[in-house]
């Protein structure tokens, strides 16, 4: 689960760090307007987490990860490939995708250990994963 966790923070924060530098070395964004595009692009994420954890209950945790790291590492790639405005597009699909990820992984992460050690196995496997 730590090796999930790790894809899926990387997938967040990683593309989170250097898309502003994309955007504007690449792709030709004024500083100011790429900045804004990505904080804008962080509030339906927040939603898309509310959603993740109802599919997360519906088709189970295990193929939600799967159905949503695929998606999301094709978003990660299309951000890279897509040719003008279609990019502003992949900037707000890719961090919903990415936020989808936690709902199925934490409860996957619960299921796995004993009721009494689920905040212990939570604490550590984050912990691991970050630092």
């Amino acid at each position: 689960m730590a090796i999930f966790f790790s894809v899926g923070i990387a997938t967040s924060m990683g593309v989170f760090s250097m898309l502003p530098l994309y955007l504007v070395a690449e792709r030709g964004f004024e500083r100011n307007y790429a900045n804004t595009i990505l904080g804008l692009s962080r509030i339906p994420a927040i939603i898309m987490a509310l959603f993740a954890g109802w599919v997360s209950d519906r088709l189970g945790p295990k193929k939600t990860m799967k159905i949503v790291l695929t998606f999301n590492g094709i978003m990660t790639i299309l951000l890279g490939i897509v040719p003008g405005d279609w990019v502003l597009l992949m900037v707000f699909l890719q961090p919903m995708l990415s936020n989808c990820f936690f709902p199925a992984g934490f409860t996957m992460l619960s299921g796995i250990s004993p009721p009494n050690a689920r905040n212990v196995a939570i604490s550590i496997t984050i912990k691991f994963v970050v630092w």
